[in-house]
């Protein structure tokens, strides 16, 4: 398959890189984490555009229940009538942005049970997507309370909090909004090579670090369309990652396997990437461990 990929330069003004909205795609499963979520959001409202996928077929999710849950300003919800799948979660939030010409130039990914706790753009408009710091909440339920009321109430003490420096991943990392949709087209275009992989693994998909890669790969061929385009890092944390795993089999499937779980997540891994990268057939594959 084809694929045309568009220049984001054009469309991305010059007065964009001083502007500081953002566009926020939610995803949710157990509408009753987004009481975690959207708390938070709804303190930087102004500034943001939200669109929450529901990708619970059994709950609609209302504008009304989005208000219950804290959050006061207007957003869009997708309300799925078949589970779709994280992957495709957030495919659809993507083609919901594109469909609806968001003027935004900036885009975050959120997940329904963590916490945004920084929303400061790049200043620079050539970086495509800016990596920062993840702080994961392991095993009190407190420690998530006190951030949910002070964004800078923890202590990374590596037992209880801990920090990936910088996150490997496409959950709260900041990406330019067309280059993102841009992207976003080829991965609608790899869907059903993707959804043959999921279907064939007893174990959940690796979404978020597989559409990071995935992003790799396409800004590395893409990159005649802006030379000064490029992927930087921030050291700051941004992003509060709830890993007290409210739901271990979420989609019906476990996280990973406890057999050689590396093992098992690196050849998987290679098997997303490689189905990826045949959308593009002149380039060949792409190694996901560099």
């Amino acid at each position: 398959m084809q694929i045309k990929i568009e220049s984001a330069a054009k469309v991305f003004y010059d007065a964009g890189m001083n502007d500081n909205r953002f566009i926020i795609g939610l995803t949710t499963f157990h509408l009753e984490n987004l009481r975690l979520s959207l708390l938070k959001l709804n303190e930087i409202s102004d500034r943001i555009f939200l669109i929450i996928h529901n990708d619970n077929p059994n709950v609609t999710l209302s504008h009304e229940r989005v208000r219950k849950y804290g959050y006061d300003a207007d957003c869009i919800i997708l309300n799925e009538s078949v589970n779709q799948g994280q992957y495709q979660s957030r495919i659809n939030i993507l083609k919901k942005v594109d469909e609806l010409k968001r003027p935004e130039p900036w885009f975050i990914f959120v997940d329904d049970d963590d916490l945004l706790i920084d929303l400061t753009p790049p200043d620079d408009a050539n970086i495509s997507a800016l990596q920062q710091d993840m702080i994961f909440v392991r095993t009190r339920a407190i420690d998530l309370l006190k951030i949910l009321e002070d964004s800078k109430n923890y202590l990374v003490d590596d037992v209880n909090i801990t920090i990936e420096s910088p996150h490997i991943g496409i959950v709260g990392t900041i990406f330019k909004t067309m280059d993102l949709i841009a992207f976003n087209r080829t991965l609608d275009a790899s869907v059903h090579a993707m959804k043959q992989i999921d279907d064939s693994i007893p174990y959940r998909q690796p979404e978020d670090v597989v559409m990071w890669f995935c992003f790799l790969f396409w800004i590395g061929r893409t990159m005649g369309r802006n030379p000064m385009e490029r992927v930087a890092y921030r050291n700051r944390a941004n992003y509060v990652a709830n890993m007290l795993d409210f739901c271990p089999d979420k989609y019906g499937k476990p996280k990973i396997p406890t057999d050689k779980p590396q093992e098992w997540y690196d050849q998987t891994m290679q098997r997303y990437i490689d189905a990826y990268a045949a959308e593009f057939p002149s380039f060949g594959g792409v190694d996901a461990s560099h």
